[in-house]
């Protein structure tokens, strides 16, 4: 009697089921690690990167050696990203007649300051999903016209829609009764 068959000379069916469970699993891992090394890009030019978990935006490779001097000011000790987000808990400011151009009514902008994942990517990819880093854009000029035009696309940005409409009907009564689009 061996571990494949019963004493009385039959294949042992519970032995084949666990052999072929085993198999399946040694199998499934395979695959599982053929499809991270897939991934991997080897043989591929790469550079490091930082990508925002929030986003998926990248950062520069010295972005957590360089926080607090050339990065992350005010955000705290530990680096975390700085990808603005839109607050749509918070309404948009009013329209009013001190309202001097309609790109400047949007949600409230935050800083994720979500966790930041050290990556190799490609040059092409990086470049294509760079993000905008607040030394470059103080005044959040950049990436605040980024997100306003996402808000008006969001369907979370319903008001922001509205108050645009009223905008350029109090624009347009400035004018002469007509609307100024």
């Amino acid at each position: 009697m061996s571990k494949w068959t019963n004493s009385d000379g039959s294949l042992n069916l519970d032995a084949l089921d666990a052999l072929e469970a085993n198999v399946r699993a040694v199998t499934d891992s395979n695959a599982a690690i053929d499809a991270v090394i897939k991934g991997a890009k080897i043989g591929v030019p790469t550079i490091v990167a930082f990508r925002c978990n929030h986003s998926s935006l990248y950062f520069p490779a010295d972005y957590v050696r360089e926080w607090g001097r050339s990065y992350g000011h005010g955000l705290g000790p530990d680096p975390v990203s700085e990808v603005l987000d839109s607050d749509y808990h918070t309404d948009p400011p009013k329209v009013t007649e001190d309202t001097m151009d309609i790109n400047s009514i949007m949600h409230p902008l935050v800083t994720t300051r979500v966790q930041v994942d050290l990556m190799n990517v490609t040059q092409e990819e990086f470049d294509a999903n760079q993000a905008i880093i607040a030394i470059d854009d103080p005044r959040m000029m950049k990436r605040a016209a980024i997100c306003r035009a996402k808000q008006m696309e969001n369907k979370m940005g319903g008001r922001l829609r509205s108050l645009q409409a009223n905008y350029l009907v109090m624009v347009g009564a400035r004018f002469g009764g007509k609307v100024v689009a």
